[in-house]
């Protein structure tokens, strides 16, 4: 995902990577329950998502 001239990676998980052996990312196992938000706002979604108004 573009934003303002930089990247947003949007991941579901994976397993441990070489400089973070002990580390896995995975999905919350209660999907009712979350640790974090990412809002991202626009002044108009309709023209940023190219839809009909």
């Amino acid at each position: 995902m573009a934003l303002a001239n930089s990247g947003i990676i949007i991941n579901t998980g994976g397993g441990p990577t070489d400089d973070k052996p002990s580390i896995t990312l995975e999905a919350p196992h209660d999907p009712d329950r979350v640790s974090a938000f990412l809002n991202i706002r626009v002044a108009d979604i309709a023209a940023d998502l190219l839809l009909p108004a």
